[in-house]
């Protein structure tokens, strides 16, 4: 791989199926619904044993991981992750609501290098090695994504590295997944047959559903109607991308292709 140039981005183009689950839940079909129902935390979504696996190897090795930063990290399972493969490296777990943070303290509390934070304007420019954001950004508005993306680029090194990930709601994977969703919530707005055929046939919905928590900014609480393609086409905008994966079956595993 090349030597590393500014806003340089490791684009984990992450295809999340059925078979996906919250962190410590059951890996099938049914495990990755019942996560989905009614979760007042979009930002926390099922990341799976997989999906973190797989994004601490995208990292390549001649990195300097000397500052780490987890974007909207949750209730913390990754920043603890991070800890424990970069013990040595400073790892900031970015989360500004209330709840979640109280949870990280608790599920973090003891661990020396990860501090938990809850704005990122107030940190240094140019002061972090590598940014990971997984399934954050499909939530966000599109006024809410320029904003979060200035802000990584502001605080990410010259040689830093962004690591993305995002779910594919278009083609064979809508299909997948918006059979679960009917089957274990009928009536929800992403479970609409007529919308699941259009984002079959890659047309997902124009206009999605805006929901907020507590004081927070408003964020789409739904996956569907997110297109994977528009987004990446921002982010080949603001970074220079330089690999993208495919999980859990690779480019050429029958649900998605590129």
């Amino acid at each position: 791989m090349a030597a590393f140039h500014y806003n340089q981005t490791l684009l984990n183009n992450a295809c999340r199926l059925g078979c996906q689950c919250r962190l410590g839940a059951t890996n099938n079909i049914m495990g990755y619904a019942e996560n989905l129902l009614d979760t007042p935390y979009p930002f926390d979504a099922p990341k799976s044993q997989h999906l973190l696996s797989t994004a601490l190897v995208t990292v390549p090795q001649e990195v300097k991981c000397r500052t780490i930063l987890d974007y909207r990290g949750g209730g913390g399972a990754f920043s603890r992750q991070l800890s424990v493969k970069y013990p040595s490296a400073m790892i900031f777990c970015y989360e500004p609501l209330l709840v979640q943070r109280m949870e990280a303290r608790h599920a973090l509390s003891g661990i020396d290098n990860i501090e938990l934070i809850s704005k990122i304007k107030l940190m240094p420019k140019e002061s972090i090695d590598v940014i990971f954001c997984l399934e954050v950004l499909e939530h966000y508005l599109t006024s809410e994504t320029l904003v979060a993306l200035e802000l990584i680029k502001t605080i990410l090194k010259p040689q830093g590295l962004l690591v993305i990930s995002i779910p594919i709601e278009v083609g064979l994977t809508a299909v997948r997944k918006g059979y679960v969703r009917r089957t274990n919530r009928p009536g929800e707005w992403d479970t609409d047959l007529f919308r699941i055929l259009g984002a079959l046939l890659g047309l997902p919905p124009r206009i999605r559903p805006v929901s907020r928590v507590g004081d927070s900014f408003p964020f789409h609480l739904h996956d569907f109607g997110f297109d994977y393609r528009k987004f990446i086409k921002q982010i080949e905008r603001e970074f220079r991308v330089v690999d993208r994966a495919y999980y859990p079956l690779g480019k050429w595993g029958g649900v998605n292709e590129l």
